[in-house]
């Protein structure tokens, strides 16, 4: 049997009991101002706690019971989906609504998109609107975690006789990357499986204890796909 075999029945079993969250590459993640009166006063399902802003969203793709995610008027954006983002254009974020961006603010030398203001649209339709962003707030506990992707080590899925395993080595034959992650994954423990949306599945390798300075550490599980489920250029080496 093929390891892909394996890996989607695996996946058959965590994937309906996942919780979603959203996380973005630290890498170059890039600021967008939010205007508009709901951008943090939130009304009907959302809540409201002192400072601390927050939306009920569906954790999975159940009828579960909703769980508290940060809202605030600056998010933080995928650079390279804020690259492709014009005045005049609309974006949806993921669980919150439709945003009109009203301003680019660019760097003179290189033209890399430096930040985005723009304005929340509650009443405008999703429908036809093809950008759709994951983001996470720009608060001062977002969470710095990282994600790590083991691949295969030999490159062919089947060595013919006479060949020598060495010359069919990856390299490199791992990554791992910076992310921004919601503040609620700080209570993660060991083994926990999750799904950041746009990126995959992972499981904690080490969960966060920031007594003993040890960070949140997540590994990403594969799916059994020829390619990875991310489609961001910041996805790890996935073959």
């Amino acid at each position: 049997q093929e390891w892909d075999k394996f890996w989607a029945i695996n996946k058959d079993e965590f994937e309906p009991t996942a919780p979603r969250y959203m996380g973005v590459a630290q890498d170059g993640a890039t600021p967008l101002h939010i205007a508009g009166g709901d951008a943090v006063e939130l009304s009907g399902s959302d809540v409201a706690a002192g400072a601390i802003t927050v939306k009920l969203v569906p954790p999975m793709k159940d009828e579960s019971p909703l769980r508290p995610m940060r809202v605030a008027k600056t998010v933080l954006l995928e650079a390279e989906d804020a690259e492709t983002c014009s005045v005049g254009d609309k974006m949806i974020l993921v669980n919150w609504g439709v945003v009109e961006v009203t301003a680019v603010e660019k760097d003179a030398a290189s033209g890399k998109v430096l930040s985005l203001s723009g304005e929340r649209q509650p009443e405008v339709s999703v429908k036809k609107i093809p950008r759709k962003f994951t983001w996470v707030a720009d608060t001062s506990d977002v969470l710095v975690g990282s994600i790590k992707e083991y691949d295969h080590l030999v490159t062919k899925p089947k060595l013919e006789e006479g060949e020598d395993f060495k010359d069919f080595i990856r390299t490199p034959s791992a990554g791992t990357m910076p992310v921004l992650l919601e503040p609620c994954l700080r209570s993660l423990k060991h083994g926990d499986i999750i799904q950041l949306m746009r990126r995959g599945f992972f499981r904690v390798d080490q969960a966060l204890d920031e007594a003993k300075g040890q960070g949140l550490e997540l590994i990403l599980i594969p799916d059994g796909k020829a390619k990875a489920m991310s489609t961001l250029k910041t996805a790890l080496p996935h073959a």
